[in-house]
């Protein structure tokens, strides 16, 4: 009785659709999900949908392997590299191990350098050169790690041109990185400066020893005051000489360099180092006096 007075409210039609409604579901039964695994563990989604892999506080729960999309972050448990802290492990460009399997995004491999307490990631497609530079850390090659143009190339801090000592002294570039260019360097005291082999390095200055009479033929040799540094080409080469008036003591270093006189080759009335009785002593540091059968003269 009570039955008939719920459905007699309703219209034959709703009756009818519900009735319909009623023996489907009686017939295939309903699926629901177990309330556990067999085991009596807490059930796993293994269909694959988006964000199966994420638990209520956003980590992903091990031991998941499914092929679904990973919606929470990743955790990195790649091995760090430890740098001057006597770390055992040594794992540089592993890939990193995802509690899924998958496998890092972009297939980028990564390693994790330990640098004193910072970690530096270097993750394929750039690195992060950390301060103070490290030259040995790949990221740092052709970074800036010192004064006066110092960079990190192949893993040691140095000159870009690979000099230790400057020897090219006329490019106008401190090629050692010691802050000091050209003739200001010390390392390029009587060094040539120029394009002529008679150009030099005097003290601090390129100086063209065939005309300047401060420094004529060599540097310090100075020519008496009134003389000139008079340019002489012959087959020995160009150099400068002091002119001087039939006057030994006109000339530099005399007695080792005395004045020519009486010889009819076109070279008289200028200094000459005196090799037959002094040998090198008539020139300036780091030259040497050529004998020859016209005006001796000193060279570097």
């Amino acid at each position: 009785m009570r039955r008939n007075a719920v459905f007699s409210g309703l219209r034959p039609a709703t009756v009818a659709i519900l009735c319909l409604v009623a023996s489907a579901l009686s017939a295939c039964g309903t699926v629901l999900p177990p309330l556990e695994e067999p085991d009596g563990s807490a059930p796993v989604d293994d269909t694959g949908t988006p964000g199966d892999d994420v638990a209520n506080d956003g980590t992903v729960p091990p031991g998941d392997d499914d092929a679904g999309d990973d919606a929470g972050a990743l955790v990195d448990v790649s091995r760090d590299t430890v740098v001057g802290e006597g770390g055992a492990d040594a794992c540089q460009n592993c890939p990193d191990a995802r509690p899924d399997g998958g496998a890092d995004a972009g297939g980028d491999r990564i390693s994790d350098v330990r640098v004193g307490d910072t970690d530096v990631r270097t993750d394929g497609d750039a690195a992060t050169c950390p301060s103070p530079v490290n030259c040995a850390l790949p990221g740092c090659n052709g970074v800036s790690c010192g004064a006066n143009g110092l960079v990190c190339r192949s893993a040691m801090c140095a000159c870009p041109g690979g000099q230790t000592k400057e020897t090219t002294c006329g490019d106008a570039m401190d090629n050692d990185c010691d802050g000091l260019s050209d003739c200001r360097d010390p390392d390029c005291a009587r060094l040539q400066c120029g394009a002529s082999v008679n150009q030099r390095c005097c003290g601090t200055t390129c100086v063209n020893t065939e005309t300047d009479p401060a420094n004529c033929q060599g540097c310090g040799l100075a020519c008496a005051t009134g003389q000139l540094c008079k340019r002489i080409t012959d087959d020995a080469g160009a150099r400068g000489a002091c002119t001087c008036n039939a006057v030994n003591s006109q000339c530099p270093k005399n007695p080792a360099q005395v004045c020519r006189t009486g010889n009819g080759d076109g070279q008289d009335l200028i200094c000459a180092c005196d090799f037959a009785g002094f040998g090198h002593a008539g020139c300036a540091e780091g030259q040497v006096c050529v004998d020859t059968t016209g005006a001796n003269f000193c060279r570097y």
